[in-house]
């Protein structure tokens, strides 16, 4: 199934049609020669590149021909000589279609056409259409972010099911490599301004692209994107195989990459900042590394060796905070170290947001503490801060679009519900018999407020 009306692809003489990589371009352009049964067809693939003067032959002395050429199977001089031919398409009633990547947008601008771009997603209505067949063949449900390879890769993987498939991907990426890798599995995108800045040269980009075949692109940046300085970025076709290769990168390396990232940003802009908080955010490594083995331990050795270096970002104490009541929420003594760190940004920062989420991974650390805390005066200490802090934050201006709260409560998890654990903490507190009227009060709105 190709996403696609083909009968857009006669609307001119000439008529582009732009994909990246395994957007199914080549497969449009077979079942327009199979559907095609009018016009004589000359298909020319990927694999050649006719010479100019064949092509104009073909052009002048045939009448009603239709010629399709599939990526990279034409040469610069073709498209000059398009320039020129365009009376000559009418009297002959001829056709041409060309295929095109991403990084060749450009060309359409030299020769009077029309333009299509297909994507490699598909749109609802696509997927719709596609469920019958793939229930039909016994196949796994396309997801709605899934690029064609990404599919392909699932029902390959995880189904068992035998496909042509080979991508030939490299054993073990160079240091750089394995930079490039993890920048795509957590920004999708990566701006040449920024590999500059990374200290990678473009022979270097060039033969990452050679090694990894269809996974990656090199692709101009949208006119949207002007305020990224960058006249090119790198992109992948597959995010799903982009994290299986991160998955494959040693515990050592993985950890040279982040400091890498981490010392090349710190002192950029702000866009280069984020994207460095965004590489060391506690979520993001868990998602990278989260079915990895060992993973618990990688992560707690990233912020080891980040500690040197960012101790003056609050930012990185409130991941590290994070990581631990995360990952280890009944070890008493890491967690007394989360609630230091957690404490340390609540106390510190003048950023209101920062404050913010810090009361609340200082409130869900208490209410972890509680149960596991012998002394009964610090587990009332316990559970009044929990309630504090939890109400501050919870009623914050912050926390007044509801996805956030509930993204950062995890509402949605059977396992690792904060929501209830913070209620846990105040119906607790409402059940001893001498409490403060005040906590009291606001552990009842927070009860009513994640029970809404």
């Amino acid at each position: 199934m190709i996403p696609m009306d083909y009968s857009a692809a006669y609307m001119d003489w000439i008529v582009f049609i732009e994909g990246r990589r395994f957007s199914g371009k080549t497969s449009l352009l077979c079942t327009l020669c199979e559907k095609e049964k009018r016009r004589t067809v000359f298909f020319f693939p990927s694999t050649t590149q006719e010479n100019v003067d064949v092509i104009f032959d073909i052009i002048r002395n045939r009448k009603y021909s239709l010629l399709i050429f599939d990526s990279n199977s034409l040469s610069t001089e073709c498209y000059y000589m398009f320039q020129d031919i365009s009376e000559i398409l009418v009297k002959n009633n001829n056709k041409i279609i060309i295929t095109m990547n991403q990084s060749d947008n450009y060309l359409p601008d030299l020769v009077k056409s029309e333009y299509i771009k297909i994507s490699s997603i598909f749109s609802t209505k696509e997927i719709d259409l596609l469920k019958p067949k793939t229930d039909l063949h016994g196949l796994a449900e396309r997801k709605t972010l899934n690029t064609n390879l990404d599919y392909l890769n699932v029902i390959k993987r995880e189904q068992g099911i035998s496909l042509l498939l080979t991508l030939n991907l490299p054993r073990e990426y160079t240091k750089n490599e394995q930079i490039l890798l993890l920048l795509l599995g957590v920004k999708d995108k990566i701006f040449s301004r920024d590999i500059n800045s990374l200290g990678i040269k473009y022979s270097e980009i060039k033969s990452f692209l050679n090694r990894v075949s269809f996974l990656c692109e090199w692709v101009p940046t949208a006119r949207g994107e002007t305020g990224t300085y960058s006249s090119y970025k790198l992109v992948h076709n597959s995010k799903n195989i982009v994290l299986e290769e991160i998955r494959k990168i040693k515990h050592d390396d993985v950890i040279e990459s982040i400091i890498a990232i981490v010392m090349a940003f710190q002192n950029g802009d702000n866009n280069q900042k984020r994207i460095y908080h965004e590489v060391m955010q506690f979520d993001t490594l868990n998602q990278l590394f989260g079915r990895k083995k060992g993973a618990g331990k990688l992560i707690s050795n990233v912020y080891k060796n980040l500690e040197s270096i960012l101790s003056k970002d609050l930012h990185f104490w409130l991941q590290r905070s994070k990581s631990i009541y995360r990952l280890v929420p009944e070890k008493y003594w890491q967690l007394k170290d989360s609630y230091s760190y957690a404490k340390k940004v609540y106390m510190d920062s003048s950023d209101i947001t920062l404050i913010t989420k810090a009361a609340l991974s200082v409130s869900l650390i208490c209410s972890l503490l509680y149960p596991l805390e012998r002394n009964r005066e610090v587990q009332l200490d316990l559970l009044e801060e929990a309630i504090n802090l939890g109400h501050r934050s919870i009623f914050s201006d912050y926390y007044k679009q509801e996805k956030r709260l509930k993204n950062d409560l995890n509402f949605e998890s059977k396992r690792n519900n904060y929501a209830d654990l913070i209620k846990k903490s105040c119906f607790s507190y409402l059940e001893l018999q001498h409490n403060n009227s005040d906590i009291a009060q606001k552990a009842f709105e927070i009860i009513n407020k994640l029970n809404s």
